[in-house]
C-alpha cells in the first residue's frame, strides 16, 4: 500500500492517502477529501450483437405473422437500447394507435440498417390483412347471430323483408372489407428472412423460447 500527499480543498492542509482509495477525510478539519489521482474507469456492456440478434428475431416473426411474440421481442430491444430507429418503425407497425408519435420518434435515431421505413411500409399491410381476417370472423359470428335473430320476429310480426335485409347489409360489410384489403400493397417476400430467423433462433435458448409463446 502507497501513500500519496492530497491538498484538502477546505483547509489546504496536507493528507496523506492511501493510491487506491477515490477520497478520504482531512484530519485537520474533517472534511472529505477526493484523491484526484485515483484512475476511474467505467466499463460499458456492450450488448450491441443482442439487439440487432433481437431485432432480427422480431422482425423474422412480424414476417410470419405471428404479431405476439414479435412484440414481445421488440419491447425486450427497447430494454436493451431504444436509441435507434429500427425499434420504433416496428412499433408503429405493432402499435396502430401510437403509430404518428413512433414514426416522429424514428426520425430522431440512427438506424441498425434491421428494420427501416421501407420495412414498415411493407410490414404495415402484413398487420393490416391479419386484422382483415379478424375483421372476416367478427362480421360471421354477428351476421350469422343477427340472421337468427330476425326470423322469429319475420314469423311472429310478418315482417319478411327484415331478414334479406340484414343479410343484404352483411354482404355489403364484406365486400367493403374485401375493397380495403385489396387496396393494399403485397408484402414482397424476402427468401433470405428464413434463413435470418433460424440464425437469430440458433442464439435463443429453448427457455427463452418458451417465455415468448
Amino acid at each position: 500500500m502507497a501513500l500519496i500527499a492530497c491538498r484538502c480543498p477546505h483547509c489546504g492542509g496536507e493528507v496523506n492517502m492511501d493510491e487506491n482509495l477515490e477520497s478520504g477525510f482531512c484530519v485537520y478539519c474533517g472534511n472529505k477529501v477526493i484523491n484526484q489521482n485515483i484512475s476511474k474507469v467505467k466499463v460499458a456492456i456492450d450488448r450491441s450483437s443482442e439487439l440487432v440478434n433481437t431485432l432480427t428475431l422480431a422482425k423474422s416473426y412480424l414476417y410470419d405473422r405471428d404479431t405476439y411474440t414479435a412484440q414481445n421481442l421488440l419491447r425486450r430491444a427497447m430494454e436493451i437500447d431504444s436509441r435507434n430507429s429500427d425499434v420504433w418503425y416496428m412499433d408503429a407497425v405493432l402499435d396502430v394507435r401510437n403509430r404518428k408519435s413512433d414514426l416522429e420518434r424514428a426520425k430522431q435515431f440512427p438506424s441498425l440498417g434491421i428494420f427501416s421505413y421501407s420495412d414498415y411500409n411493407s410490414y404495415k399491410n402484413n398487420v393490416s390483412s391479419e386484422n382483415g381476417k379478424v375483421a372476416y370472423i367478427i362480421l360471421a359470428v354477428f351476421g350469422f347471430m343477427g340472421i337468427f335473430a330476425t326470423i322469429p320476429i319475420t314469423i311472429i310480426f310478418g315482417l319478411y323483408w327484415l331478414t334479406p335485409l340484414v343479410l343484404a347489409v352483411v354482404v355489403v360489410i364484406a365486400l367493403i372489407i374485401t375493397l380495403v384489403l385489396r387496396s393494399k400493397k403485397t408484402v414482397v417476400t424476402d427468401p433470405h428472412l428464413e434463413e435470418a430467423h433460424n440464425a437469430a433462433l440458433s442464439h435463443v435458448s429453448d427457455e427463452e423460447k418458451n417465455k415468448l409463446q
